[in-house]
């Protein structure tokens, strides 16, 4: 329950995703690059039925990225995967500077 709570202070309420990466894991640095694309994809069931691109993010910062910084953008951009799967798991690189998200359920 603490930790959900330190989600919400450091986040606030945002209904269209919960965030599973563990507080101790926000300021992990991402990218030190200074802009990135997050790139979410709806391969999950959800879809299965339903085509859907993928949804692509610019985030730009003159500090490096964290987990707790790229949220907080995602978050600003109003990112909703409109789908079952709505647990922020992990933000992992998948090129230069290209990063993914993992949805969980």
């Amino acid at each position: 329950m603490d930790e959900e709570r330190n989600l919400r202070n450091i986040f606030g309420e945002y209904n269209e995703i919960s965030i599973c990466i563990p507080c101790n894991r926000l300021d992990d640095i991402i990218s030190e690059k200074e802009d990135i694309i997050i790139k979410n994809t709806y391969t999950c069931y959800c879809y299965s039925d339903i085509s859907r691109p993928p949804d692509y993010f610019h985030i730009r910062s003159d500090t490096p990225h964290t987990n707790k910084t790229i949220i907080k953008e995602l978050i600003k951009q109003k990112f909703n995967p409109e789908c079952n799967h709505r647990y922020l798991e992990q933000i992992y690189n998948t090129g230069d500077i290209t990063y993914e998200i993992f949805m969980g359920s």
